[in-house]
Parts: C-alpha cells; structure tokens; sequence
C-alpha cells in the first residue's frame, strides 16, 4: 500500500496536542463511517492524550483514559462513537481473537449508521491483523530535549 504523508509539525504542550487531534479528525477523517487509527510512540509520548483530543468533534462527553488494563474503551457521542485500544498488555494474537478484536476492526459488530474511529495504541502487537489494513498512522515523537514538546506526523495508506 503507498504511505502518504498528510501532516507533520509539533506541538508545545498536551493541550496543543489534544486541539491538533481535532483539526486533524476535522480535515482527514471526517464523514467516513469507520476510521483505523494506528498510534506510534513511546511510553509517556502523548498517545493517550491525542485520543482524548478526538471526543469533541465526535461529540463524546466522557473523560478519555487509556485502556492499558482492560484493552479497550468505547465511549458514545453525538456524531460517533470512539473505540480506544491499548495493546500494550496482549499476551498473544489469539487473546484479540478471543476479545473479538478482528470482527470490531472488519466492522461487523459496528451499530449500523454509526460513524467509529478505532484508536489503537501499541498495535504492532496485534501482528498480522493490522499489518495491510487500509488505515491513519500517527507518530509522536518526543525530542531529545524535556519539554512538552512532541513532533508529530500523520500519514495515511488509506
């Protein structure tokens, strides 16, 4: 598949990095019925922090946390509905299997009419399952500095 890049710059601080979440979902994933939403970075790069960024334009009242302990949150919005995976504690591909992961990602267990952004953290070790699906990968990078500082891009093989 080609890996377009769409965006890269930085951001200063977690607030900043919530509001590009929304003016990215705004101007790339907007209107489509189910967005795949790789996330790359290490432990503390802002992952979490970027999801959370997504429940406004999706109209998701809910505080966003990290799902590290039960592998998923799903939360329900006015204009869609946020299903947020941290695959940083899966013991084997066949605990997705087992948890359902590959019929949520095909889309067959989607609410019909639903619009769903399926954020997956650590999704490298969900192996082959992910590996050539059409998908928005988002890479944050922390700078050798220690500031709040986080490079950002987002690419697409969608």
């Amino acid at each position: 598949m080609n890996t377009r890049l769409l965006f890269e710059g930085s951001t200063a601080s977690p607030e900043d990095t919530e509001d590009l979440a929304g003016r990215l979902y705004r101007e790339f994933l907007a209107g489509r019925s189910q967005v795949m939403l790789l996330l790359d970075g290490e432990l503390g790069a802002g992952k979490t922090c970027f999801v959370r960024g997504l429940a406004e334009p999706l109209g998701i009242n809910e505080t966003v946390n990290s799902p590290t302990f039960n592998l998923l949150n799903e939360y329900h919005g006015r204009s869609g509905e946020l299903w947020h995976y941290d695959l940083y504690r899966l013991g084997s591909e066949r605990e997705l299997e087992e948890l359902d992961f590959p019929e949520r990602w095909s889309g067959r267990l989607a609410p019909s009419g639903c619009a769903i952004v399926h954020a997956v953290e650590w999704w490298q070790r969900a192996g082959g399952y992910l590996k050539d699906m059409p998908a928005f990968r988002l890479e944050l990078l922390l700078p050798e500095t220690h500031s709040e500082e986080r490079l950002v891009r987002f690419y697409s093989n969608a």
